[in-house]
């Protein structure tokens, strides 16, 4: 079982791994609330039918109770449906939980209380053992896994986590062991994507919106970017788009500018880190990184990268779920 807190926003509850570590994912709060039971008008039925679109047959009464804590709403539909699989509980093994933002010293968040306080009530009141982790190490080990080559758990690798909180180069072996190698000096790539979407009147967290924009734009797109070294500076974007949309350019030539730009700021910053570090894979993690037109533009510029689906690249809680079954020996020996 794993569970994840980090954006109080939403919470999204993924299938379980064959490996008994399911995945609770509350870093989806917004998606599998907010959006269910906000609309008062909502019928029982259908406010049901869209909540089970987000929920597992692992989903656990826990997570509606996180959801009652954080958003202060009448969760009852979400507690019926989780109490129905209850049973299924009984095949976990380990509770794994985002503990913190990152491995280091003075990582915090409170919104992580949230998770670290169900996934302890859930463990002690099952004897399992809980293994505490962090958010980043979820997304490193869900993209990891989502390559299909569990070898990279074992190997040193390249891996961008970039994210609304994060703009990281990172040096690892697995998701143990991890370097910080650069970042973003001022603002992260998901802040820049995020603030542009809400500027065009989209809601937040925005990057959907702005990459079905993207898709619809045909013009060539020239990025400028800000790149030194392993450092970038991503400032200077959200700059670049309000000026284009004054210039009159229209919502989906500026999306597209910005995703590319954010795009060709990774590009460089990989092939910076691969003339230090050369041979070795580069894997991309976070959310924004489930852009299908970042994606195209950097594997066609990175050798060795590697993009993930997008459910592997946003849902951080499979990545704990594999984490904990590796700590507690039910992974990668069961069926995946």
């Amino acid at each position: 079982l794993a569970v994840d807190g980090e954006a109080h926003q939403r919470a999204h509850l993924v299938p379980a791994l064959q490996s008994r570590c399911a995945g609770i994912d509350v870093e989806a709060m917004e998606r599998a609330v907010v959006e269910h039971f906000e609309d008062v008008g909502m019928s029982r039925d259908e406010k049901l039918r869209r909540a089970n679109k987000h929920l597992s047959d692992d989903a656990l009464v826990v997570v509606a109770r996180i959801a009652a804590d954080v958003f202060h709403q009448d969760v009852g539909i979400l507690t019926f449906e989780a109490q129905r699989c209850w049973e299924h509980t009984a095949k976990v093994a380990a509770v794994g939980v985002s503990a913190k933002p990152r491995p280091v010293e003075g990582s915090y968040m409170p919104c992580f209380l949230a998770g670290v306080s169900a996934a302890t009530a859930f463990a002690l009141s099952r004897a399992l053992p809980l293994v505490q982790l962090t958010h980043q190490q979820g997304h490193i080990a869900a993209a990891l896994y989502a390559t299909g080559q569990p070898e990279l758990f074992d190997q040193e690798t390249l891996v961008f986590h970039v994210s609304g909180g994060t703009t990281d180069l990172l040096l690892c072996h697995g998701a143990e062991r991890i370097t910080p190698l650069g970042t973003s000096s001022d603002l992260y790539a998901g802040q820049a994507v995020d603030r542009l979407g809400v500027k065009l009147g989209y809601p937040f967290p925005a990057g959907v919106y702005v990459s079905e924009q993207a898709a619809l734009c045909t013009e060539k797109v020239r990025p400028k970017v800000s790149v030194h070294g392993l450092t970038c500076s991503l400032s200077g974007l959200e700059n670049q788009c309000t000026r284009l949309l004054a210039e009159g350019r229209d919502a989906a030539y500026v999306c597209k500018y910005c995703l590319l730009c954010v795009g060709e700021t990774l590009v460089r910053m990989a092939n910076n880190a691969l003339a230090e570090h050369p041979g070795l894979p580069v894997v991309f993690a976070g959310g924004v990184m489930s852009s299908d037109l970042i994606r195209t533009y950097v594997t066609n510029r990175v050798p060795g990268a590697h993009f993930v689906p997008g459910r592997f690249a946003s849902d951080n809680a499979i990545g704990i779920s594999i984490l904990a079954a590796r700590e507690c020996g039910a992974w990668p020996t069961t069926s995946m």
